[in-house]
């Protein structure tokens, strides 16, 4: 086995700040099932972006057990005006402006319509993550998840009824995503902080579409 290693130095320039380090939902892989996964399962991320997303997760939990106050958060997938396009709900309703506009005709390129994740609107994950700077909540990880699973294809509705078409469908490849589900359980941040969504999916993808 791999001789264990040093202890760290103790924090030196602000040990009693406290240090939100967000980790990312993707780090647990996903399951079979659209059960909510709670922070007490075991990691298995799947993609680059998970592995140093759980390699940054593992670290801060080090440094907490150093003495440094380290409280990690752990989002699912969250939206909102002014979101890159290359996420998926953003890319949706980005595609369905442009065919409104004119500027697009009415195909619709999506990738995996039968995935299942878990959607937050940006605000309340924010909210989230200002709850955990409390210095009273204790250090340690947290999901930030609304518990609710959401089938792509779902999303895909709802913003299709926000622009009022019906565009043809065609699968891009390159957009492909696994089918596994990834939903979360947040009971451990609603226990520590009150913490729950506040704002409806549907209203966010409206304002989502409309900023496009």
């Amino acid at each position: 086995a791999p001789p264990h290693p040093p202890p760290l130095p103790p924090p030196r320039h602000a040990p009693r700040a406290r240090v939100l380090l967000v980790s990312s939902g993707e780090i647990y892989g996903g399951s079979e099932t659209p059960d909510p996964i709670g922070e007490d399962a075991p990691l298995a991320p799947r993609s680059p972006y998970a592995r140093t997303k759980a390699a940054a997760d593992r670290l801060g939990a080090v440094f907490a057990e150093g003495g440094l106050d380290v409280v990690r958060a752990r989002p699912w997938n969250h939206t909102g005006p002014g979101q890159s396009d290359t996420y998926v709900a953003s890319d949706f309703a980005r595609q369905l402006a442009e065919m409104v506009l004119g500027l697009r005709a009415p195909v619709l390129r999506v990738g995996n319509l039968d995935a299942v994740r878990d959607f937050l609107d940006v605000a309340d994950v924010i909210d989230a993550y200002l709850r955990l700077l409390d210095p009273g909540v204790p250090c340690g990880a947290y999901n930030v998840a609304s518990g609710v699973p959401m089938p792509v294809a779902k999303l895909l509705e709802r913003l299709i009824e926000c622009a009022g078409l019906r565009p043809a469908i065609e699968v891009d490849p390159v957009r492909h995503r696994p089918d596994r589900a990834s939903v979360g359980e947040a009971a451990r941040l609603r226990s520590a902080t009150g913490w729950a969504p506040r704002i409806p999916l549907e209203d966010t993808l409206a304002r989502l579409y409309e900023a496009w």
